[in-house]
């Protein structure tokens, strides 16, 4: 005979899965007619990315929740993101933002992007005086140099296995598939040089495949008018803890390196395009 006291909790649990069940049905039918604005999460959201930010700041315009049917996912999309460094300069601009949430993830309680798409991003740079590199033209302090280049060195390792690891609530990266940035730009002011230059960015991306890591970047360099391709691939083998790089490049001429790295010599008004490719592999 079951207890009293065990058939209330069995009632009780049985009426909490009705009520959720109906929840879950209301809240599929809402997404299902339309998008749900979430701007009012939007400050939240971003004191959450700021947490992990060390100093540099982001700003949301717009955010809503969409229910793709045809993927039986829920999607985050997110527009007119604005990031600042420490300094409060505007140094990353991104009209569109998009991730595909883990349905499995979202119901343990954790948002867990499968997807993540970047459209339209306008990223800065500056190449100092010493050769170091930091976000717009901030303080020293903002320089992606030095400590935060070690720092980096360090983190990559264990970034890339909990990129690698095994579905897990309690680690949102592990269900990330793929991550895209399309139609971006790159600014980059040299001020050794004194010269500023712009590059865009068609596609950027990042595939997670059953040994590791894929990656591809496509990069114009040169004259609007007559843009040098540039192809950079990656591919990282998680069981031997190899990164292997390869770049291709073709109608590449000298004279559009000239404002770049500086003066050739004889060479330096070489207008024949030509093309090649580089190679590396490193461990992590």
């Amino acid at each position: 005979m079951i207890r009293r006291s065990t058939k209330i909790a069995l009632e009780i649990f049985a009426g909490l899965l009705t009520i959720f069940a109906v929840v879950v049905a209301v809240v599929v039918w809402r997404l299902s007619s339309g998008p749900v604005e979430l701007n009012f999460l939007n400050p939240t959201l971003a004191a959450g990315i700021n947490e992990m930010l060390e100093g540099n700041r982001i700003e949301i315009g717009r955010t809503t929740l969409i229910w793709r049917g045809e993927t039986d996912s829920i999607a985050l999309d997110a527009s007119d993101l604005r990031l600042f460094n420490p300094s409060g300069e505007d140094v990353v601009d991104l009209p569109d933002l998009s991730m595909e949430l883990s349905l499995r993830a979202l119901l343990q309680g954790t948002a867990a992007p499968t997807y993540i798409r970047m459209t339209g991003a306008h990223i800065r740079l500056v190449r100092t005086r010493d050769g170091s590199f930091r976000l717009g033209s901030g303080s020293a302090q903002d320089q992606l140099g030095g400590d935060a280049e070690e720092h980096f060195t360090e983190e990559l390792p264990a970034l890339l296995d909990r990129i690698m690891a095994t579905a897990n609530p309690d680690n949102a990266l592990s269900f990330l598939r793929a991550a895209r940035l399309v139609d971006g730009k790159l600014t980059i002011e040299d001020e050794r040089l004194g010269f500023q230059w712009e590059a865009p960015m068609p596609l950027v991306q990042l595939l997670r495949t059953q040994r590791g890591l894929s990656g591809e970047a496509l990069l114009g360099i040169g004259p609007q008018s007559d843009l040098a391709q540039i192809r950079l691939n990656l591919d990282y083998q998680h069981a031997s803890k190899k990164i292997n790089l390869a770049g291709f490049f073709s109608d590449l001429r000298v004279i559009d390196l000239v404002p770049l790295i500086g003066d050739l010599g004889p060479v330096s008004g070489l207008a024949i395009p030509f093309r090649g490719s580089l190679s590396l592999t490193m461990g992590v």
